[in-house]
């Protein structure tokens, strides 16, 4: 239940700064390791090109598969205008809700089996 209030706190802050939208492009993907009990594993995510207020940025789209976004792929997305670096797709919002209130009521539901089963 932690886990599903940090996300939606710290997605909705984001949600929250990135007001502006533009265009944005997959340009590549990379390949980020981590590390795990059984050894590490690697995850590949898309890149992300777009502009913003004549500058361009390329930015790795942590929370998207590269599977999902294959390069050439063109996104919707939204950035911060104070920090354009900041962004998150647009299409994302109704992800976001379903999977942060999974992550909240989940718990909560399983709680209350529990204690009705005592």
């Amino acid at each position: 239940m932690a886990i599903g209030v940090y996300y939606l706190v710290s997605r909705y802050k984001l949600f929250k700064k990135c007001t502006e939208s533009t265009d944005a492009t997959v340009v590549d993907v990379i390949s980020k390791r981590h590390e795990g009990e059984n050894g590490d594993y690697y995850t590949e995510h898309p890149v992300l090109e777009y502009y913003y207020c004549g500058n361009v940025y390329k930015q790795a789209y942590d929370t998207a598969s590269a599977k999902k976004y294959p390069v050439g792929t063109h996104l919707e997305i939204k950035v911060d205008p104070d920090n354009p670096c900041d962004f998150f797709h647009a299409k994302e919002t109704a992800s976001f809700i379903i999977w942060s209130s999974i992550l909240i009521i989940f718990p909560i539901f399983i709680m209350i089996c529990m204690i009705k089963s005592m």
